[in-house]
């Protein structure tokens, strides 16, 4: 409150409007002996002008000065960087720095400038840092708002797309022997742009060009299995034994589904020079295989410190999504501006996931206007325990694909009394 320059604007786009979405479904339905109904289908949903947060004051990286793009310079000089190798000029630095303080002594070049101030956030991937700090020394002066009025320019737009396509089968039954049943299972793939909603101010990776956001969607499932119903235990007995044990029922809910998206970043969260925006996916340099399980006993890579915060000998939980994390670390780069068109790489699947839930109950009749029932629920009734996605960040590698909190409850019992009247 009371602040005379904020450092963020919010705008909407004036002309935003709900966008299109269309629908096509075809299902085949078969009724079975037992009561039962089996049904295969297959469903696909696409939408376009959906919500797309934008940035309107990213760092144009494309923006040519001198016969090289800012990318291009911005890439070449972490590379060398990060080598350790000599620094030679880059282009756009040496000419649209020409005569500023960073091409004056003791630096040998324009370039040689950039990089004695700015050698760590080329290293941690940081191009709209140097950006920022470099662009008011620009011989035709600054060309984006940062740094001169306000830091970020929020724009939300009506740009984006999704596209989802599921195949199913599901049966059911209703009172078969005292059997109700629901089980399906779903085979999908969710696509849009980085899956952002209304609640979201992130914006897009790169907001000159959309697509590069465009993959599998954050919530994407690629197998769901749901199975729900109801058994009512065929004991039978009379006289006071009769009134015990009949009328029981077991009530199961069981689910098991694929992990969602994991993505291995790299961790800047400024990959195309945006500001305020989700890390974009590290590149694979070579094809990941390998799975998507908890792995025990792991305790890192001393030498290379890739995921030692999980070494069960200085405290840690001994449990990394991958049996070799300095492997894994060791197959992917960062995103490269002057190479890379996408956000997604990088992307893997986190843990699968299921669950078990039972009630049990039976209803007890004392008069023909008195009954009660009587439930056990049973929540996670194995207690089986799931462990929460690891971050996967190259510029964390100590933390690097280490488990360390419960994704779920641990079991839980309630007993309940309904009375009717």
């Amino acid at each position: 409150a009371n602040q005379p320059l904020p450092s963020t604007t919010y705008e909407i786009d004036p002309h935003y409007r709900p966008g299109p979405n269309n629908s096509w479904n075809f299902t085949l339905q078969r009724e079975l002996p037992g009561s039962g109904l089996l049904e295969v289908g297959y469903l696909r949903r696409t939408a376009s002008g959906l919500y797309s947060p934008m940035e309107l004051n990213q760092v144009p990286f494309f923006m040519v000065y001198g016969g090289q793009s800012f990318a291009q310079a911005f890439d070449g000089l972490a590379a060398q960087i990060k080598a350790g190798s000599s620094i030679t000029p880059q282009a756009f630095f040496e000419k649209a720095l020409a005569g500023s303080s960073f091409c004056a002594a003791p630096n040998a070049s324009c370039t040689a400038g950039v990089a004695a101030k700015y050698s760590g956030n080329f290293t941690n991937q940081q191009p709209r840092t140097v950006w920022s700090g470099i662009q008011p020394s620009f011989v035709f002066g600054p060309a984006t708002a940062i740094n001169n009025q306000i830091s970020t320019l929020f724009f939300w737009a009506s740009q984006g797309i999704s596209d989802y396509n599921a195949g199913f089968i599901s049966y059911r039954t209703r009172r078969y022997k005292g059997l109700t049943l629901d089980v399906n299972f779903t085979y999908s793939h969710s696509l849009d742009d980085a899956g952002r909603n209304q609640d979201f101010d992130t914006a897009t990776t790169n907001s000159y060009n959309l697509r590069y956001d465009y993959g599998t969607s954050l919530f994407d499932r690629k197998y769901v299995l749901n199975l729900l119903g109801m058994y009512e235990l065929p004991f039978h007995a009379t006289g006071a034994a009769g009134y015990v044990v009949k009328g029981w029922a077991l009530a199961p809910i069981f689910s098991a589904y694929t992990g969602t998206p994991l993505k291995i970043t790299t961790g800047s969260s400024q990959e195309f020079g945006q500001g305020s925006s989700t890390s974009a996916g590290a590149i694979a340099l070579t094809p990941y295989t390998g799975g998507n399980s908890v792995h025990s006993g792991v305790a890192g890579n001393a030498t290379t410190q890739v995921g030692i915060t999980g070494n069960p000998a200085t405290g840690g939980t001994g449990m990394n999504l991958f049996a070799d994390p300095n492997a894994v670390y060791g197959s992917f780069r960062p995103v490269m501006m002057s190479l890379d068109t996408t956000s997604q790489g990088g992307t893997i699947r986190g843990l699968n996931r299921w669950n078990l839930d039972l009630t049990i109950l039976r209803k007890f009749k004392f008069s023909e206007r008195w009954s009660a029932t009587f439930n056990a629920q049973f929540f996670n009734i194995f207690n089986h325990v799931l462990f929460s996605d690891p971050s996967a960040s190259l510029q964390s590698p100590t933390s690097f694909g280490v488990i360390g909190s419960q994704y779920n409850s641990p079991r839980a019992i309630q007993l309940g009394l309904h009375v009717d009247f």
